[in-house]
């Protein structure tokens, strides 16, 4: 008796897709549809508007390589950029560009609230000591980052690898990363986070990196030198004194 019902039911029935969009067609509101001729002649989206979509799609996945479940907590964002990409906005552009303007600063937001605390100013007493880094997760889900140092000229800084971390939602994570310093002028340094495949994830953040280790070796070299020289001055004097003495005897 089922089957019976649903062979007779219309929704049961197949239909080729030119009778589908017909029918569509000619029971959509006016202006709600676009007709087959009209999808023949429209513009076509804007190729910013399409890199713009795919900007939005290559940071919503940096977001998915590092979270640990994302379940359904990325589903909205990816549902509204598919609507921006929607063919419909052919017909109303500037409405297609607030949708993907508002929908990619949304998933930037989410991608910022895995992020580093600035370090400030790092000060090494030597060539080398730790640079300490704060990873915040403001997600609901956990994260999986990995961590990289880097400066330019990259020979002036030798950071020990990190292996990656996994922080829970709403948490922080405090490291402490060994680094040899080569050099003694300030340097900047680039604190990166990255997915566990390696990848970058979201800008970096710069700090600045001092060690006096150079300075001191500096000031010792100068004190030696400036002590010869009064070794020397006074062995001087003392050969004067010791010649003239010999010519008043004589």
């Amino acid at each position: 008796e089922l089957l019976t019902a649903l062979d007779g039911a219309e929704y049961a029935r197949l239909q080729t897709l030119g009778a589908t969009v017909a029918a569509l067609e000619a029971t959509a509101p006016e202006g709600e549809l676009l007709t087959s001729s009209e999808v023949t002649t429209a513009e076509q989206l804007s190729a910013d508007h399409l890199a713009g979509v795919a900007a939005a799609g290559d940071t919503l996945a940096e977001i998915g390589d590092i979270a640990v479940q994302p379940g359904d907590s990325l589903r909205g964002y990816r549902e509204a950029l598919l609507r921006s990409s929607s063919a419909a906005w052919r017909k109303d552009p500037a409405m297609g560009s607030l949708l993907l303007g508002r929908t990619t600063a949304q998933i930037e937001a989410q991608r910022d609230k895995v992020r580093i605390s600035s370090a400030g100013t790092v000060s090494f007493s030597g060539e080398q000591g730790r640079v300490p880094v704060t990873v915040s997760n403001d997600l609901t889900v956990a994260v999986t980052v990995g961590l990289t140092l880097s400066a330019s000229p990259s020979y002036r800084i030798e950071p020990a690898p990190i292996d990656p971390i996994t922080i829970p939602p709403g948490q922080r994570l405090s490291l402490e990363v060994p680094v040899r310093v080569v050099g003694s002028d300030p340097l900047t340094v680039t604190a990166q986070l990255l997915t566990p495949q390696g990848e970058l994830y979201e800008p970096g953040e710069d700090f600045e990196l001092r060690t006096s280790a150079y300075s001191r070796v500096a000031a010792w070299a100068v004190a030696l030198a400036f002590g010869a020289l009064i070794l020397m001055a006074g062995a001087s004097v003392v050969r004067r004194v010791r010649g003239k003495g010999g010519s008043d005897n004589g």
